[in-house]
């Protein structure tokens, strides 16, 4: 099954309302992995299908691999 930018475009939106829902602003708290998460995914998602990161080198998918790996320990060791 191919995936569109269109259901890409939908599901950056549904992690976007999802985060909103696990910020602080709506009542939420202690819920730091979950938006870390979301975070990672909408990262993954914007540069893999609308950076056509997915056709590159194997080795830039590593480089981001461990960039994402690197600001998620950084931001949880600031908690």
């Amino acid at each position: 099954m191919k995936i569109n930018n269109a259901s890409v475009l939908f599901a950056l939106i549904l992690l976007t309302v999802g985060s909103y829902f696990f910020s602080e602003e709506s009542g939420a708290s202690g819920n730091l992995a979950f938006l870390i998460l979301f975070v990672l995914l909408k990262v993954l998602l914007v540069v893999i299908y609308f950076m056509e990161l997915k056709v590159a080198h194997l080795a830039w998918l590593a480089v981001l691999s461990l960039m994402l790996i690197v600001y998620a320990g950084f931001v949880f060791s600031l908690n």
